[in-house]
């Protein structure tokens, strides 16, 4: 088993760039057409473009949102965030139970 530990798994070519961001809750004040004004522990940059996902009893709405502002704001003696989000793309329902028949499905719904 010559190479197995000794050669070379993984070669990047170059420099990249890239970035990883991990969101936390926020607190939706309103919605008015395309638009959302959120409350975040965390301000964003405007212009970045993240996902939205809102939970209700009947499953989660993915929502692409680009931040038109990110403003600092005092509420109950804390430091938060108030961001306003324009909707990039309209919702698209994913619910639990959705990801897990379709990772777990073996066959097409015609021969289910």
């Amino acid at each position: 088993m010559s190479g197995r530990r000794g050669h070379q798994r993984l070669t990047v070519n170059g420099p990249t760039n890239g970035a990883v961001r991990v969101l936390r809750d926020v607190v939706i004040e309103r919605m008015q057409h395309h638009e959302l004004v959120t409350i975040s522990q965390t301000p964003a940059a405007i212009g970045e473009e993240m996902f939205l996902e809102l939970f209700s009893g009947n499953g989660c709405v993915a929502l692409k949102v680009r931040v038109l502002y990110s403003r600092p704001v005092v509420i109950a003696g804390s430091m938060r965030h108030r961001l306003r989000l324009l909707m990039v793309t309209a919702g698209v329902p994913v619910t639990p139970s959705d990801r897990g028949r379709l990772a777990e499905s073996t066959t097409t719904p015609e021969n289910a």
